[in-house]
């Protein structure tokens, strides 16, 4: 009986094992998080208000322009990042155009470097089922760009 539990238990750990590194691969489809990437971004640009004491009266106007920029900025963004298990990914914009980079596993995300001349490679961390990615070398970025399964 004894061994028996000890096989079962053994199970039950390999299987949790092979689901929090499921978890942790990028290999999918996956969308930039609007809702995640609107609030980060307004929150960044009230403490820039706040940092250089906006007045009041002042800050709803520019709060206004701000949210309608950020909502052009989204639907710029727009489109899917696909991970492919042999190390691809393809980034295919709203109007349908792909391009494509290669990733890789790092300890503690991915690195995606885009081909020669097509922008600087990125890291990404798993944050709360989200993907975070800023450029290489400023993982302390004020600012993100989010992705989520889709």
């Amino acid at each position: 009986m004894r061994c028996l539990l000890l096989r079962l238990l053994g199970v039950i750990v390999i299987v949790l094992a092979a689901r929090l590194v499921a978890a942790e691969s990028p290999v999918g489809r996956w969308t930039v998080d609007e809702d995640q990437m609107r609030e980060s971004m307004l929150a960044l640009v009230i403490s820039q208000l706040d940092a250089n004491s906006v007045p009041e009266d002042q800050r709803e106007g520019v709060l206004t322009a701000i949210r309608a920029d950020i909502d052009r900025a989204l639907a710029d963004m727009r489109g899917t990042v696909e991970f492919l298990a042999d190390g691809r990914a393809t980034f295919t914009d709203p109007e349908g155009k792909v391009d494509t980079a290669q990733w890789t596993a790092q300890e503690d995300g991915i690195r995606i470097v885009p081909p020669a001349g097509k922008g600087d490679p990125m890291v990404g961390r798993f944050v709360d089922g989200r993907l975070h990615l800023t450029p290489e070398g400023e993982s302390d970025a004020p600012l993100a760009i989010v992705l989520k399964r889709k």
